[in-house]
């Protein structure tokens, strides 16, 4: 290891060793607030920001229809 790699090291282990274990959650994999969005959201706003750039690339190089 390096002296960069070990001071890193070092620094995290310090660092860690603050957290008190009751401040810590345990991790559920589920949001606790708010509302679960529906699982078509995601593809349609990315199919979304691609035709979104694509417009903008046409219209900003004027190659466009």
């Amino acid at each position: 290891m390096t002296g960069t790699l070990d001071r890193l090291t070092d620094a995290m282990t310090a660092a860690g060793d603050t957290v008190q274990d009751a401040t810590l959650r345990p991790l559920t994999g589920r949001r606790e607030r708010g509302r679960r969005l529906p699982r078509w959201v995601a593809p349609v706003a990315a199919a979304a920001a691609v035709a979104l750039v694509i417009g903008s690339v046409a219209a900003l190089s004027g190659r466009g229809p």
